[in-house]
């Protein structure tokens, strides 16, 4: 594999023989005779030689020429390339497998490679030709057009020291492209060059590429003399001369022209003909190939013209414009003056190039013998340069910093100045874009040239409105209420809601929610129109105060005791509650909302205390018992025997039964049967009562003496039905 070396240092020089001008470039050089050695038999050589005048691709051309791809094969590289370009006359690529040709910009190449690079060229083992674009010679690529094919039609080496005749044969009617080897067609493909390859350019440069790596050749190219100008129809004014060059002649060779009048040599490879009259010329001779071949030239004779046409104007697209002046008569010369404008060329060229708008004229000379002028005007118009602008035009919580951006499409050289009223640039002023921080008018002035400018304003708003957030709680958390809500109000219109606290149960997303825990709760608004945000917090409290009920050791109802108080009950935990008892199959007799109501059946009794701060509460169920055991003893009931109504003695003044260590409230409780009768000591009835019955006289109705009764009783407990009982007491 050989390197590639890219030649850093172009040496140029310019040739001229027999009146026909060629760039030199790195190691090539003039060897006479329109001969030019491309590279030494040396290492990583690298040369190129262009013709001075360009060739115009809408016409026709059959360039005819001998190449020396070099004296050894195996030990012998790297080839050589014809290319067409616009790269002008100092163009040169890279050596090695790069035949000076890699590398090249916008161009069109026929490879004469006599070396095989497998990677990453995929080149074949035989010398051969391809067809290839833009400096790319790998065959894989879609810069490859046509080929590999072989060289020579009849051998796989061509590195032979032996001058190899070529033609290239140009057709733009057809659009075929040719290529001769050896006088054999070894390659053709048709391809639109102009507008293909050349982007509608039609006036491009052309010569010769060639390049050693780590093995080398000797790599020459041997042209017809007058290559560009040999034609078979030739033009002059009367009285001027015409050379006559067959093309693809071997000038060593034998002619053989007729007629002879006005023909300096019947003999020459390129006579002179100075005929008075259009006159037809013919020649027998050996061509490059060993072949008698003939040719016809018609010398015409006719004054002399010039005209002088340009395909563009000037504008901002492009800043200069190519003046182009076309004769009906070859082998003339140009001299160019301008009123008004300016040249950027060469002013003796047929093709001028020009940047300024103005009158300019061409005047154009044959052999000193006649002579014609044309003129033409040049405008300009720059209304072709344009900028447009975009970018951020309003700045918000979402997007607080934008960009503006100015583009000038065709345009890569303009050069862009930012400025501001009330706003705030970020950075740099004078790039194409530019980052923004705050509302303000923006305004870009472009400018490509002194004559190609343009200036836009941009208007940038902005909404850092921050949305108002109130949150309310009704209240904290207690037994009642285990879960309450927390409420929002915003003046954003399209807002979105991010909460956070330690209870959130349901609503994150919206504008309540509900919790269960106390802490801190933190809501975050964010206005979806313009992304800013607020946020508030609220603290939610909470009392799970719990009473704590006891309930101690109950007394027994029994027949002495029908009605007892619940007793031994405490409440802790809590100073501020209320009570409520309950019971299923008990009685409840008072004293339900204190801690000791009274009660007469045995049964189940249930005390809910409610903390009044908290709601919470306790319960707690007591069994209130019974004793069947206990037994009325009613013969152990005592009589009263005396009263006292006197004045002035409060004692004894009622009559009842009574029971000693048993009130009198639950001694009637305890009888069901009471049939009371008194009698004054005549036997008058005085009193009579048939339920258990305090009696108190009055003085009035009692007078001092002894008075009798009879009382018949029936108790609820024991079993003891109609007791009867008498007996006398004193009233005094």
């Amino acid at each position: 594999m050989k390197k590639l070396f890219l030649l850093l240092v172009l040496v140029s020089a310019v040739s001229a023989t027999f009146g026909q001008a060629y760039f030199l470039n790195g190691s090539a050089t003039a060897t006479g005779n329109d001969c030019y050695q491309l590279t030494p038999a040396v290492a990583t050589q690298n040369g190129t030689v262009w013709y001075a005048d360009q060739i115009d691709l809408n016409q026709p051309f059959d360039l005819a020429f001998e190449m020396l791809l070099g004296y050894t094969d195996v030990n012998g590289a790297d080839g050589m390339c014809f290319v067409l370009h616009t790269q002008g006359t100092s163009a040169i690529g890279a050596s090695g497998g790069g035949m000076g040709y890699l590398n090249f910009g916008t161009s069109l190449a026929v490879e004469f490679d006599t070396y095989q690079n497998q990677s990453p060229y995929s080149d074949p083992n035989y010398d051969h030709i391809a067809i290839q674009r833009n400096g790319n010679v790998t065959h894989t690529s879609t810069d490859n057009l046509a080929g590999p094919v072989q060289m020579s039609a009849t051998n796989a080496n061509t590195e032979d020291g032996q001058n190899h005749p070529v033609r290239i044969v140009w057709e733009p009617v057809t659009q075929m492209f040719s290529v001769y080897f050896d006088c054999v067609l070894r390659l053709q493909t048709t391809i639109d060059i102009t507008n293909t390859i050349f982007s509608g350019v039609n006036m491009v440069n052309w010569g010769f590429t060639a390049g050693t790596g780590g093995l080398s050749n000797v790599q020459a190219v041997c042209l017809t003399p007058d290559i560009l100008n040999t034609s078979n129809n030739i033009t002059i004014c009367p009285g001027a001369s015409a050379v006559l060059t067959v093309s693809g002649a071997d000038v060593s060779g034998t002619f053989n022209w007729t007629p002879a009048i006005a023909l300096s040599s019947v003999t020459a490879a390129s006579p002179v003909a100075t005929p008075d009259t259009t006159t037809t010329y013919h020649v027998d001779y050996t061509d490059l190939c060993g072949i008698i071949s003939q040719q016809d030239f018609i010398v015409t004779v006719e004054p002399l013209t010039v005209d002088a046409t340009s395909p563009n104007a000037i504008n901002c697209a492009n800043a200069q414009a190519t003046i182009n002046a076309t004769s009906n008569t070859n082998g003339v010369t140009f001299m160019w003056i301008t009123t008004g404008g300016n040249f950027i060329t060469n002013t003796n060229a047929f093709s001028v190039g020009v940047d300024a708008p103005g009158f300019y004229s061409v005047l154009t000379d044959y052999q000193g013998i006649c002579q014609a002028i044309d003129t033409i005007t040049i405008v300009a118009d720059y209304s072709d340069f344009a900028i447009t602008t975009g970018g951020t035009q309003l700045l918000n919580c979402f997007a607080p910093n934008g960009s503006l951006t100015a583009i000038a499409n065709g345009f890569p050289t303009t050069a862009f100045n930012w400025t501001t009223v009330g706003g705030t640039i970020n950075g740099g002023s004078t790039t194409p874009s530019i980052n923004v921080a705050a509302a303000g008018t923006y305004t870009v002035n472009a400018t490509l040239n002194n004559n190609c400018f343009d200036t836009e304003t941009i208007t940038v708003n902005a909404n850092f409105d921050v949305p108002s957030v109130n949150l309310s709680c009704l209240s904290g958390l207690n037994c009642i209420t285990p879960s309450v809500s927390i409420s929002s109000a915003t003046n954003a219109t399209t807002p979105s809601y991010t909460w956070t606290g330690p209870g959130i149960q349901s609503g994150q997303s919206s504008s309540t929610i509900a919790v269960n825990a106390a802490g801190t709760y933190a809501l975050t608004v964010t206005d979806n129109v313009n992304g800013c945000q607020a946020s508030a917090n609220v603290p939610v409290s909470e009392n799970f105060t719990t009473p704590a009920v006891n309930i101690g050791i109950q007394d027994t109802l029994s027949c002495l005791h029908p009605v007892i108080p619940i007793q031994n009950t405490t409440v802790n935990n809590s100073t501020d509650y209320s009570i409520a008892w309950s019971t299923v199959d008990g009685f409840l007799v008072d004293g339900t909302s204190g801690l000791t109501p009274n009660v007469s059946v045995a049964a189940n009794y249930t005390l809910l205390v409610t903390d009044n701060a908290s709601g919470c509460t306790d319960t707690q169920t007591i069994a209130v018992p019974e004793s069947s055991s206990s037994q009325f003893a009613i013969d152990l009931v005592q009589y009263p025997t005396i009263l006292t109504i006197t004045d002035g003695d409060l004692l004894n003044t009622c009559w009842t039964p009574f029971l000693p260590g048993l009130a009198q409230s639950e001694l009637f409780s305890l009888l069901n049967t009471y049939d009371l009768k008194i009698y004054n000591r005549w036997g008058e009835l005085i009193f009579e009562a048939s339920t258990p019955t305090v009696y108190c006289p009055s003085k009035e109705e009692l007078s001092q003496g002894t008075y009798f009764y009879t009382l018949v009783l029936s108790s609820v407990c024991g079993g003891v039905e109609n007791y009867p009982v008498s007996g006398t007491f004193l009233v005094k």
